[in-house]
């Protein structure tokens, strides 16, 4: 019946079932629960083992139980999460060390500083340091040391992130990272320290990184 003269005009529209929409959210909250984890895995003390346990053994478990459920749903979003997760997590690992560097740094820069200033300075022209990092195992041990260049000598091995032999270091190092001026932190290759290496190189040799 039309009261009033009023109609109702009631317009239907038909689903598409070719037309899938995809709901971003779930995608977005997998990516910040990766980066979240990769961040407090870097921050870590065990940071090492915690990351090998969780790239190799949990992560592919998740995306397992992911695209079970995927199949399950036949979901575009879950399907759209495990990309999203696994690229996410994928970069965070490839970074990881990075992110563990420059964090520490953001963290507690001001007592850092403070305990490398106070080192006396080091004979043979080596620069002043304090050992800031390590991981790996009794077999096999990483250590990394926080450096105070006033002449920012170590910036171009810095930003080629070149393996080599630097004024003020005692032996060819794997990478030198940048956290501010005159502040570095300095890789060493496995299994060797700064005590271990007996003599200063004279010059800087740079030695370019792989390409894949």
């Amino acid at each position: 019946m039309d009261f009033l003269g009023i109609k109702k005009r009631i317009k239907t529209t038909t689903p598409d079932p070719t037309r899938r929409s995809i709901d971003w959210r779930l995608p977005l909250y997998a990516a910040l629960v990766a980066l979240t984890i990769g961040v407090a895995i870097e921050l870590s003390g065990s940071f090492d083992l915690i990351e090998l346990f969780y790239y190799f053994v949990v992560l592919p478990l998740a995306v397992l139980v992911l695209l079970v459920a995927c199949i399950w749903r036949r979901s575009m979003a879950v399907l759209a999460t495990i990309l999203v997760y696994g690229c996410t997590s994928a970069m965070m690992y490839r970074v990881g060390y990075d992110v563990r560097v420059h964090s520490r740094w953001l963290l507690g820069s001001s007592s850092f500083e403070a305990e490398v200033l106070k080192q006396t300075s080091p004979a043979r022209g080596e620069l002043k340091h304090i050992e800031w990092d390590s991981w790996g195992f009794a077999f096999a041990e990483n250590n990394a040391y926080l450096v105070f260049d006033q002449s920012n000598s170590l910036d171009t091995a810095a930003k080629s992130r070149a393996s080599g032999n630097f004024s003020g270091l005692p032996c060819e190092v794997q990478q030198v990272y940048r956290l501010e001026s005159q502040w570095y932190a300095v890789v060493f290759y496995t299994d060797e320290s700064w005590a271990s290496c007996e003599q200063p190189s004279p010059k800087n040799t740079l030695h370019p990184p792989d390409t894949v």
